[in-house]
């Protein structure tokens, strides 16, 4: 018991192990990491301890009764641990209890986390976009805020891509063949092939093609017309810009399956756009497509999404049920228009042999030199004067 300046000042120390149990400072009781000490006024007051010091009898680190945690005694002084302990008995990396987050123990010393790793024994890997030097060691908290491609939730960036995407941040969705799966940093799929719909660099190009097929006309004996419509974005589907149309024919029946007939070139001029037929099989029924292809900057895409195929069309001809007799024959005569130079002409089939007869007017002997003729085949069997041939010369 101590009298100072008419103070009654009570300090009890108790030591249990080296714990404090208490200290009496006037009127207050001192709690851990504090002792008693005067104000300016010299009125006991608590005052805490050093930060080197869990519990203490006066200021200043050579006054600690047990040093605080990550300190260590030495020559009664409580000194701070290395950087990489999380407790300590002395000096260096050698002598952690344990390595702090951020570090990792190999061979008894704790040695900082080699690169793209983080945390409680360097367990974590970081996924940084911008590398290592972006990655808090002890968190792995991206100071960028952007997650390396495969990886997404920033700013830790510890989670992966859900299947079916990839890329920065998993914002962009893989586009491979069915039951195919793809690789969450850069979306090449497995297989190697992109979904039919796609092509490009990771399958990201959805390509053009025509939301209708072809249409058939003018379908006469051995010669049709195909006609479409030219592709338009944001009514036909994928994207442009758009370098060729590829005509495609199949017969049916035939072994040479689909073959390509014509390209086509796009203009952005050209709204409709036609293809004439012509010799096709009058006994063969055939369908059609037409591919888009796509200009990929100064050259074209190798990838096409095939377009919708047309019916399987007949080619429309008729051919008489039976042959005619090979002695029977018919003569057509024909009366030449009025100021024609012809005075007569006939057209006689005789045996399945065709004659064509004719006189001119005498008053152009000295003019015709010479005559061309033409013929065409409009249709077999009954015809009729609604039909518009084609003739060839003979």
């Amino acid at each position: 018991m101590i009298n100072t300046y008419g103070y009654l000042l009570v300090v009890t120390i108790v030591l249990n192990l080296g714990v404090v149990v208490s200290q009496n400072c006037g009127n207050q009781q001192c709690t851990e990491r504090q002792f008693c000490g005067n104000t300016s006024t010299f009125q006991p007051v608590c005052v805490g301890c050093n930060a080197a010091c869990y519990n203490c009898t006066g200021s200043g680190p050579e006054r600690c009764i047990i040093c605080a945690s990550n300190y260590y005694m030495f020559n009664k002084i409580c000194r701070i641990c290395d950087d990489s302990c999380d407790g300590c008995t002395g000096a260096g990396p050698e002598k952690c209890k344990k390595c702090k987050i951020a570090y990792y123990n190999v061979g008894g010393t704790c040695r900082p986390c080699p690169d793209d790793t983080f945390g409680q024994n360097c367990e974590n890997t970081c996924h940084c976009l911008n590398g290592p030097d972006d990655c808090d060691r002890e968190t792995g908290k991206c100071g960028s805020w952007q997650c390396e491609w495969g990886w997404k939730g920033p700013p830790e960036c510890q989670t992966a891509c859900e299947p079916n995407f990839f890329g920065i941040n998993c914002n962009k969705e893989c586009n491979c063949p069915d039951n195919d799966t793809c690789s969450p940093i850069n979306g090449r799929c497995d297989s190697g092939n992109c979904h039919p719909e796609y092509g490009g660099p990771a399958c990201q190009i959805h390509l053009p093609k025509l939301v209708e097929q072809p249409k058939i006309t003018n379908n006469k004996c051995g010669n049709l017309t195909l006609s479409w419509i030219g592709w338009v974005e944001d009514v036909d589907i994928g994207k442009g810009p758009i370098a060729q149309y590829l005509v495609w024919q199949e017969k049916m029946n035939s072994s040479s399956g689909w073959t390509l007939i014509r390209n086509i070139s796009h203009t952005d001029a050209t709204t409709q756009y036609t293809f004439n037929l012509t010799n096709l099989d009058p006994e063969g029924e055939y369908r059609y497509r037409i591919d888009v292809r796509a200009q990929d900057g100064d050259k074209l895409m190798e990838e096409i999404s095939k377009g919708f195929v047309t019916d399987f069309y007949s080619v429309e001809c008729f051919k008489p049920t039976t042959s005619a007799p090979n002695d029977q024959s018919t003569t057509t005569p024909f009366k030449p228009p009025v100021g024609s130079l012809f005075t007569s002409y006939k057209l006689s089939v005789v045996n399945g042999a065709v004659h064509v007869d004719w006189s001119i007017d005498s008053n152009y002997d000295d003019v015709v030199d010479s005559l061309a003729l033409s013929f065409a085949i409009i249709k077999y069997g009954v015809c009729d004067s609604e039909l518009n041939p084609v003739y060839s010369s003979m």
